[in-house]
């Protein structure tokens, strides 16, 4: 084993333990810590036995599992882009509406300006 694979392990050990612990024992909401959960557990995994990598990779018609990896990273992150940008649309038309409202709320009424100018005539 190399030290890449042990440090890399150890680091990704704290990280599922970490992840277990804050997904069942503080009931964090079920898909988002599970699904950290598993990509923690998978690159564990993948890293313990990298020929496995390549096994699925020509598997799936991919010449090297260093190239499946690269692959599903790249659509992970743009699916990953893609939900923040459609959740950061919604918080800024959230708060839009938030700023209207209390706009609306705090207004004052303007002076009656034809009322005004009588006094001064």
């Amino acid at each position: 084993m190399s030290i890449f694979q042990i440090v890399s392990l150890g680091i990704l050990s704290l990280l599922i333990v970490t992840t277990f612990y804050r997904g069942v024992v503080t009931h964090g909401r079920a898909g988002v810590w599970l699904l950290w959960f598993m990509l923690f557990v998978a690159t564990f995994i993948a890293i313990l036995m990298p020929n496995m990598t390549a096994d699925i990779a020509r598997f799936v018609g991919i010449g090297r599992g260093t190239d499946l990896v690269l692959y599903s990273f790249v659509v992970a992150s743009l699916i990953a882009f893609f939900l923040i940008f459609v959740r950061m649309r919604r918080v800024d038309r959230e708060i839009t509406k938030l700023v209207r409202d209390i706009a609306i709320r705090h207004a004052i009424e303007p002076a009656d300006t034809s009322s005004t100018q009588n006094r001064q005539s």
